[in-house]
């Protein structure tokens, strides 16, 4: 009986083990767990926030509330993607109201971006009420992407080619809505801001070369030259894009770096024979490098607004 006894409480009892191994691990799980479970409350609490916003702003357009009374609701919006201050209360109301921003009333100069920006946010706030949201901090990944090259601003990007989740690629179109209504509005320091937090969420990379395409035009209005040329070759490179062939050349044309210009025009038009700036480009080049004109006369205009290819469209 004594040892029928023994038997039973051996049983019962708890699991002696001497492999400490399991004292390490067990924390190591609770702790993934408890992160895990943080990750879940943060999605659920950024999809509420944008959603609750977002829809408050569709409100209040559709009413024709005035952009001092929807601008709050907006920014709150953005900043769930990390942005802040990005863009100023008057190119606001140019992507707000663009048809009555427009003095002469005229929409057919406003970029088709901007006119579709109520229809893109619409979407935007629909896909993440229905879908939730594709936010995802990059430094808290459990899985790190390999990292491309850093932009002049210190931008980081995904070095990935992937498709970019819909509510991304809308918040992308978004960002290059307001980078084009704060270059209309001149605001070019807060148009660089709208390109870099949209390179930061997106992954694809046509689209990451337009945005990179915008940010390269706006820089050379700034007359950066030297940064103008790096962003150029970055958009390039993410997805050959015509922008940055164009304002690229125009930056190393600037530098007077003559061959360099006349080189990336000349690969620019291989990627696009049908261009039709990037063939008037690099002939007005060569005759002026033929007739060797000062440094100064030497560099075409580049085109007067930075426009995103249909990638970013």
């Amino acid at each position: 009986m004594e040892n029928f006894a023994g038997t039973l409480s051996k049983l019962w009892a708890k699991p002696e083990t001497r492999d400490e191994r399991i004292k390490e691990y067990v924390p190591e799980v609770l702790e993934e767990s408890l992160q895990a479970q943080k990750a879940v409350i943060a999605e659920s609490t950024q999809r509420d926030t944008i959603v609750d916003r977002g829809s408050r702003v569709l409100q209040l357009l559709e009413n024709k509330t005035s952009v001092p009374s929807v601008a709050p609701h907006f920014e709150a919006v953005i900043q769930e993607y990390g942005g802040k201050a990005l863009i100023s209360q008057r190119a606001l109301s140019y992507l707000f109201y663009p048809s009555s921003s427009n003095a002469a009333g005229n929409t057919a100069s406003t970029h088709e971006l901007v006119l579709s920006f109520g229809d893109n946010f619409k979407a935007l706030i629909d896909e993440i009420e229905t879908n939730g949201c594709g936010i995802r901090e990059r430094s808290q990944s459990t899985s790190q992407p390999e990292q491309s090259a850093t932009t002049p601003d210190g931008v980081q990007m995904v070095k990935k080619s992937a498709t970019d989740s819909t509510d991304i690629t809308l918040f992308v179109k978004i960002a290059a809505s307001m980078a084009l209504a704060n270059i209309q509005c001149g605001e070019l320091s807060n148009a660089i801001k709208c390109c870099d937090i949209g390179l930061r969420h997106a992954q694809e990379d046509a689209r990451r070369g337009a945005l990179l395409g915008i940010k390269a035009g706006v820089l050379y209005r700034l007359l950066r030259y030297e940064d103008c040329a790096e962003t150029a070759r970055l958009a390039i490179a993410a997805s050959q894009n015509p922008q940055g062939y164009l304002h690229g050349s125009a930056a190393l044309g600037k530098l007077n770096r003559r061959d360099e210009e006349l080189a990336m025009l000349e690969s620019g038009l291989a990627a696009h024979p049908q261009h039709a700036d990037l063939s008037k480009r690099i002939e007005g080049v060569r005759q002026l490098n033929k007739v060797a004109l000062p440094a100064a006369a030497a560099t075409p205009t580049p085109p007067a607004l930075p426009e995103p290819t249909a990638a970013a469209q």
